[in-house]
């Protein structure tokens, strides 16, 4: 018999000295006797067709667009009142919004809840007096527009 080969008792196949049961039968080396279950003939896996990669384009990064952002979510946090209030204000929304189902909705709440403005008329300036044998009209002017307040700050909705 080669080195480091053993022969089963039961069907006298040759094994591994390092096995612990017989390839063929299925005897139990360590244990002196046949496993109920003889081991099945081990078939090499069938290699399922890989996956190709993923092919990822690299796209030219926008700084001015990137900068431009960055420079707008600083100017919300400035207006909040800095980062910590920012940071309350968004958790607050956040909220909110999952209470009353997502942003759209709460949006829509607070427009329903906020106070109708009356419609205010812009005073329209008088037109010039028309000079005898003048026949140029005078040009209308527009009537003022009227300064846009900010929106009242939002209770918390606990």
């Amino acid at each position: 018999m080669p080195k480091g080969k053993k022969v089963c008792p039961k069907c006298s196949a040759e094994c591994g000295v390092r096995s612990a049961s017989c390839e063929k039968c299925g005897y139990n080396f360590a244990a002196g006797k046949a496993d109920k279950k003889a081991p099945a003939a081990k078939k090499p896996a069938a290699k399922k067709p890989g996956r190709k990669p993923a092919v990822v384009e690299a796209q030219p990064m926008d700084f001015a667009a990137a900068y431009a952002q960055v420079q707008q979510v600083q100017g919300v946090v400035a207006s909040l009142g800095g980062y910590d209030q920012a940071v309350a204000t968004l958790n607050t929304v956040s909220a909110a919004s999952a209470k009353v189902g997502g942003l759209d909705a709460l949006m829509a709440a607070v427009v329903a809840l906020a106070p109708a403005k009356p419609a205010e008329q812009a005073p329209v300036a008088a037109a010039p007096a028309k000079k005898p044998g003048s026949k140029k009209k005078p040009a209308e002017q527009a009537p003022v527009a009227a300064a846009a307040e900010p929106p009242a700050p939002v209770a918390a909705v606990a």
